[in-house]
């Protein structure tokens, strides 16, 4: 895991917003112990943020599907796609954006999710690179994924 966070790390990243996703743990982890994040469809005002990261080669790109093997690569369309903080990038009509979305065999019921603790260390990880990026990526990271709670 960490091999691949730092292989990330050094691409080109840009923080998003997409509109009409909704992000929860709601996707078990490899082997079931666990529940991770992942993110579905949603009508309405629901959105989420995220990172948008840009691959050199197809090879990058066939990597990182291998990594996520629990979920389905789908298209974005780039009208619901949004740069409210500092980094901004223009899309390109060509450019192709796809997001990771839960394979229906792993996808959890609410039910299920309740039953599973967070994988170790994830939610840390999740955490520590949306304090990377800035505080109010981290805030709005806290406000749009479902589930999360923060105890004083």
């Amino acid at each position: 895991m960490q091999e691949n966070t730092r292989e990330i790390s050094k691409r080109q990243i840009w923080p998003v917003m997409v509109d009409g996703l909704k992000r929860s743990f709601n996707v078990s982890s490899t082997g079931g112990k666990y529940k991770v994040l992942g993110i579905k469809e949603v009508k309405g005002k629901s959105k989420c943020n995220g990172i948008l990261i840009k691959l050199r080669t197809a090879e990058e790109l066939a990597k990182l599907i291998d990594r996520e093997k629990n979920y389905s690569t789908k298209w974005l369309n780039h009208k619901r796609i949004s740069f409210p903080y500092k980094k901004q990038l223009t899309l390109n009509p060509d450019d192709q954006v796809i997001y990771f979305y839960p394979k229906a065999k792993y996808t959890l019921t609410k039910k299920a999710a309740e039953q599973l603790a967070i994988r170790p260390n994830y939610l840390t990880i999740c955490l520590e690179g949306a304090v990377d990026i800035g505080e109010d990526f981290l805030q709005d990271f806290a406000e749009t994924t479902e589930g999360l709670v923060f105890k004083n």
